[in-house]
Formats: structure tokens, C-alpha cells, sequence
């Protein structure tokens, strides 16, 4: 993700730097977020990496601090040689070689403090976010959001776990779930700044190894486990809370820190089922991340209510609203969402209504997008595409010749999105915009364009 600060003076960008298995098994680099100071044309400026060695010290500390590690050194030890089930599936030696626990943390969101004097890194597998000092250009501190407790102890009206339109809410003994958001934003009151999230959840999946597992698939009943995970073994209690909830269900649960303790690579402990996703949104002191307030079940009511058949599925893009006027008049409003791995549109008016794949509608593959205004004062559109680690940024004006941040329904031509031609109404004005190419970079392709 990129973000520009107040001025568009400078650029953030989050390396998010997630792990590739291959034939020679593991290769994961660290995380780190980038600081780019734009020259006055915009097109050009210096850069500064930030890494997160300053506050990932160890995995001890990093977990002593409620930090989720997807897949720890120790538990690359277990999977890779202790593992009856996956020591001959996993290659994690070279991982494990080159290992540091920066390498685990992957931030994947990034946003400017009111003042501009920080950036806020959220780590979305980590369940953390990393403040940096610009200034400095240095990590300060990681602060970790804690666990949502779904028992009668944690302040919610309960979690509905069961996919069958019956939306009903209880509370489950000793479970809890990772809040791991994806989005984040910032906003400052009387002074003081927030960090507003929305809960997603994520998982890891490297080879044969995958961070989320089917509870059917670990534990098999209170006193025993599953074939593939024969090693472990139960935290008092633990096993006997888990079952109770989720005996012989697909409940996604983590076999990351937050639940699994490694320290025995031999015997790993299992602490309880610990979720994905805290199923709502969250607003945080942005200096210490202190929760102020949680949805709670608020998320869980409303769209049970809404959309019960809709409750429990998977939703994995990214939604936005959008307005257009056809050339005809005819208005049609629907929801744009810029999927990770496709481009896709859909044009219905249900936000859960199916899609269709429609490459050239929208930034094929982008992560994220955002609209800006540059130094010079022109508006800018800069759009990040995860799976080719590519930017563009892309210049937005009104026909009459005013420089304002709207920009036009994008063309795809190869692997680039094009903003060159005219289009309706893209945003709910009702003249037609049109934008040109600014700039373009990709990864092992020379400079700036």
C-alpha cells in the first residue's frame, strides 16, 4: 500500500515483504516501509527505508508483546524436522538460516499521522502496528492489538460460528480471535490522534504449510489430536474448552503463536482455539494502541439481519462504492472493488451479489489505490499492484482545465491500467474527466518512466 502525507510532499509505502516457497523451499524477507520525499515536479525524490530490527529483537519479545507470529524459527524447526506429518513435505532450512524475527512481521497497510511526523504501519498477519519517527526514519515501537475474547468475560453479546442462515449468537468458553486488520485510518481529536481498523484476518500459507487450519484437522476430540498434528499437546484445559466449541467442525483456527507455544519444537503446546478476525471494526489510541471502543457483536447482528445467507462465507476483495452515468443518462450504482489477484466489477446494487471477472474495467490486480493532489497541484492517482510489486500514477483533470482529485474509469492495456480516454461520470459529477500516464515503475525495470 502507498499513501501520500498532508502536502504530497512525500510518499509511504509498505514493503510488505511476504515469503515465496519455491523448489528451494522458503525465502522470506523482512518488512519495511519506505519513505519517499518528492521533488517539486513529483516525479521524482529520494528514498528512505525503514526496517523493524529496532523492535523485533527477538520472537520472544515480539510474542511476550501479544505480537501473532505466523511462523516463528521454532516452529519452522517443528514442521521441518520434528514433524511426523510434514518434516518430508517442508524445506525449511535455507528459512531457517537466514531467519530474523523481522522477517515475520509483513506491514501491509501504512497511513500518516495528523501532524505528519509519523506513520503508522499496520503489520495485518501480526495483528500490530509499527510506529516510525519520519524525521528520523527509524521504527519506535510495536504495539499489538489484543486477542477479542468471545466468552461471556469479553464483553460481547456472543459469535454466530455456524454457516446455516440461523445466525445465532453464543459465547464459546476460552475462545478468542485475532483482530488482524487489513484497512486502517487515522484521525485526530481535541489533540489527541486514533487509529480506526477494520478487523479482516489473514492467514500464511507457505508449500505444504498453512497458518489457518480446520479445526477438525488439529484437534480430533479433548484428549486427542489429529494425525497431522500427533506432536502436540494440551495447555490444561485448553483442549477440553476447544472441543466443546468446535468438535468435528471446519472453524478456522491458527497454528501460529497466539495458539501454539513452540518452545518444545519436539512437543508444541497448544494454548486454545484462537480465530481469524474480529468481525467488526475498532478504534485505538494511535499512541500506545489502547482500545477505546470495539464493535463487540454489533457486525454479527446486523448482517445476520441483513444477509443471513450471507453470514459465515468468504469475501476476500475490497469494496468501494461507485456512481455512473452511462451515455444514455441511465445511472447505474454498484460496487467497484479492486481484487488483489483480478480485476473484477460488479455493477448490482448488493454489495454481496456475484461478480464477473472483467480484466480492463478496473486496475488489474492493484491492492490498493489512492487519489491525491502533487506538489504542483495537479490531482494524481497512484496505484499499487501487489503480485507485479508495480506502481503508476496516473494525472486526473476536468475537461474545463480545473485540477481536481477525480479520476476516470481505467483501461487495462497489457499489465498497465490507462486513464487516456474520456468516461462518464465516474465519481457522481456529471462531466467527463480524462487523465494521462504520469509516471511508471516496475520492479527490475530501470528508473522512473
Amino acid at each position: 500500500m502507498v499513501a501520500f502525507n498532508k502536502d504530497c510532499g512525500k510518499i509511504a509505502v509498505a514493503n510488505e515483504g511476504e515469503g515465496v516457497y519455491g523448489a528451494t523451499g522458503l525465502v522470506d524477507p523482512e518488512g519495511s516501509v519506505s519513505i519517499i520525499s518528492l521533488d517539486n515536479d513529483g516525479l521524482s525524490g529520494t528514498v528512505q527505508t525503514v526496517g523493524f530490527a529496532s523492535i523485533a529483537t527477538s520472537d520472544e519479545d515480539l510474542k511476550a508483546k501479544g505480537v501473532h507470529l505466523p511462523l516463528e524459527l521454532k516452529a519452522q524447526e517443528y514442521y521441518d524436522l520434528h514433524s511426523a506429518k510434514f518434516s518430508g513435505d517442508l524445506d525449511f532450512a535455507a528459512s531457517r538460516a537466514a531467519y530474523t524475527p523481522a522477517t515475520q512481521l509483513e506491514p501491509e497497510y501504512v497511513k500518516w499521522s495528523a501532524d505528519g511526523s509519523k506513520i503508522y504501519a499496520n503489520c495485518q498477519e501480526n495483528s500490530a502496528i509499527v510506529t516510525i519517527d519520519v524525521a528520523t526514519a527509524t521504527a519506535t515501537a510495536i504495539h499489538a492489538m489484543p486477542l477479542k475474547d468471545w466468552s461471556t468475560a469479553g464483553g460481547t453479546d456472543g459469535i454466530d460460528t455456524v454457516k446455516d442462515d440461523a445466525c445465532v449468537l453464543q459465547h464459546k468458553p476460552g475462545f478468542k480471535t485475532m483482530r488482524m486488520p487489513d484497512a486502517v485510518t487515522v484521525m485526530q481529536i481535541d489533540g489527541t490522534d486514533y487509529i480506526l481498523s477494520a478487523n479482516e484476518g489473514d492467514d500464511k500459507e507457505y508449500g505444504a504449510f498453512e497458518s489457518k487450519q480446520k479445526f477438525k484437522d488439529v484437534l480430533d476430540s479433548a484428549t486427542e489430536f489429529d494425525n497431522d498434528f500427533s506432536e502436540f499437546t494440551c495447555a490444561p484445559g485448553a483442549c477440553t474448552d476447544a472441543a466443546a466449541n468446535f468438535e468435528g467442525t471446519k472453524m478456522s483456527i491458527t497454528i501460529g503463536s497466539s495458539a501454539v507455544d513452540y518452545s518444545n519444537t519436539s512437543a508444541p503446546l497448544f494454548k486454545g482455539a484462537v480465530g481469524f478476525g474480529g468481525r467488526g471494526v475498532s478504534i485505538w489510541t494511535a499512541s500506545n494502541l489502547s482500545l477505546v471502543w470495539d464493535s463487540g457483536s454489533m457486525f454479527e447482528k446486523e448482517q445476520c439481519a441483513a444477509y443471513p445467507w450471507a453470514h459465515n462465507t468468504v469475501a476476500d476483495e475490497e469494496f468501494a462504492s461507485i456512481r455512473e452515468v452511462q451515455g444514455d443518462g441511465t445511472v447505474t450504482v454498484g460496487t467497484l472493488f479492486a481484487a488483489e489477484k483480478a480485476g473484477q466489477v460488479n455493477t448490482t446494487a448488493a454489495p454481496y451479489a456475484q461478480h464477473a471477472n472483467q480484466n480492463g474495467r478496473f486496475l488489474n490486480g492493484h491492492e490498493s489505490a489512492t487519489s491525491e493532489r502533487l506538489s504542483r497541484g495537479r490531482a494524481a492517482l497512484h496505484a499499487h499492484r501487489s503480485q507485479l510489486a508495480a506502481g503508476s500514477v496516473y494525472s486526473a483533470c476536468h475537461m474545463a482545465g480545473q485540477h481536481r482529485p477525480l479520476f476516470a474509469s481505467p483501461q487495462v492495456r497489457g499489465d498497465t491500467g490507462w486513464l487516456d480516454r474520456l468516461a462518464g461520470n465516474p465519481v457522481g459529477d456529471q462531466r467527463p474527466f480524462r487523465g494521462r500516464l504520469l509516471a511508471r515503475h516496475q520492479r527490475d525495470s530501470g528508473p522512473w518512466l
